[in-house]
């Protein structure tokens, strides 16, 4: 699958060269030379090598996970890199507790005298919303909450009534039609799935499901079925109330499930697009067991450090930061029998370009001021839970972090002429 990355060096030179102590539009000379560190065949040698099937899809935890760390952790050594992980070494420990899902393999909603029979991954995906061996929702009612966030900013509260003991059917994203609210089409952290599941739980709601759409995620209900039917993860010390089921349903299944009682979808989602909207009771229940097998695990952030020139200013720290971790194997195969997903472009292209950046920054005559930290973090596609951890403990300290520049991803289809910027909460 890396053969899907046709990278060019010019993406991570330009960003080497833009970043570092260059004025914008005239480089230096030397600084120039060693952005010549990056190249095409620099990169595809980086993706070649840890999206291979040998590395079976750097899920967290694995064998695959740990060679992706001992790869990273090697090369940067040899271009005279620092270990930098908070109590010396290279690798800082991020510990975690997976969740594995036993669903049914269907999941029945009753309205009155009707019901629907809704087929595992095909209509709906469910995991335990707490890492215990199982969870048990008797009859519990479903309810319509719109978006599920509580926005006091924007005087906006999708939980006007009491949503104890019930299960939540909730919009993904948040309102996107007025600029002036929400940021407009951007998305808040109040649009993401881990927010709504948490609120869910605040309020004391038994469980979540999100209706998914393309347009609202930003990707294809396969990519929910294969990312949430597999062992889940969170960090290890997580706290904090939990629902007993977080789930997705598709569109289509959200259509069925409301008309069930004879409400409509696109009535509702219209309904909640206005502040004064009001949790809407579906006029049905479910009943659900779910059986679980849960794992304590470890992943590890790759964390490592160029000293910078300046005796003052090299205590700060310029980031280059990108996740080495992917999905992992699936349960079921595809239609070639494969059921790797190799993460060549998620994110084997973005620790490609890391090394490139750091080969290049380690080729320097003249150092930086600050200092050159890379972090190659673990755990993303769960949570950004590597991510999370070195946010709570940072090398160096918080105070000291003068730039983070992460690389989700490298562009695959040449040049590009557009940038997003994207800042604090969105």
């Amino acid at each position: 699958m890396y053969a899907r990355s046709i990278l060019m060096g010019v993406a991570a030179s330009t960003l080497f060269s833009s970043v570092l102590f260059a004025q914008p539009g005239d480089p230096s000379a030397e600084l120039q030379r060693s952005a010549k560190q990056i190249s095409e065949a620099g990169l595809r040698a980086h993706i070649r090598f840890l999206a291979d099937d040998l590395l079976e899809g750097r899920g967290p935890g694995t064998r695959g996970d740990r060679l992706a760390q001992k790869y990273i952790a090697s090369r940067l050594e040899s271009l005279g890199f620092e270990p930098a992980a908070p109590g010396g070494g290279f690798f800082q420990p991020v510990p975690l507790v997976g969740v594995k899902t036993n669903a049914p393999p269907t999941l029945i909603i009753r309205g009155g005298d009707k019901k629907l029979q809704l087929d595992r991954l095909e209509d709906f995906v469910v995991t335990n919303g707490a890492p215990t061996e199982e969870s048990r929702i008797e009859d519990a009612e479903l309810v319509f909450v719109g978006y599920g966030m509580v926005a006091p900013e924007y005087q906006w509260n999708d939980f006007k009534t009491d949503v104890k003991g019930k299960v939540l059917l909730i919009m993904n994203n948040d309102p996107s039609d007025d600029p002036e609210l929400f940021a407009g089409k951007r998305r808040l952290y109040y649009g993401r799935w881990d927010y709504k599941y948490e609120v869910a739980a605040k309020r004391g709601a038994v469980g979540a499901i999100i209706i998914h759409t393309t347009p609202s995620a930003g990707y294809p209900y396969s990519v929910v079925r294969t990312s949430w039917s597999g062992v889940q993860f969170e960090l290890a010390d997580s706290a904090g109330p939990r629902t007993k089921m977080n789930g997705w349903v598709t569109e289509a299944a959200a259509r069925r499930l409301t008309a069930l009682t004879g409400h409509d979808l696109d009535a509702l989602r219209a309904k909640a697009e206005r502040r004064d909207f009001e949790p809407v009771p579906l006029g049905s229940t479910l009943s659900l067991a779910l059986d679980c097998e849960v794992r304590r695990n470890e992943t590890a952030n790759v964390l490592a450090r160029l000293p910078g020139s300046d005796p003052e200013l090299s205590k700060e720290a310029v980031v280059f930061m990108a996740h080495h971790d992917h999905i992992g194997i699936a349960e079921s195969r595809d239609e070639s029998g494969d059921n790797i997903y190799n993460g060549a472009v998620d994110n084997a292209s973005g620790v490609a370009s890391l090394l490139c950046v750091a080969e290049a920054c380690a080729a320097l005559p003249r150092r930086p001021k600050r200092s050159i930290l890379i972090a190659a973090v673990g755990a993303e596609e769960q949570g950004l839970l590597g991510s999370e951890f070195f946010a709570a403990h940072p090398s160096p300290a918080a105070g000291y972090l003068a730039a983070v520049v992460n690389i989700d991803g490298v562009g695959i289809l040449g040049p590009t002429h557009d940038i997003n910027v994207i800042g604090l909460g969105k």
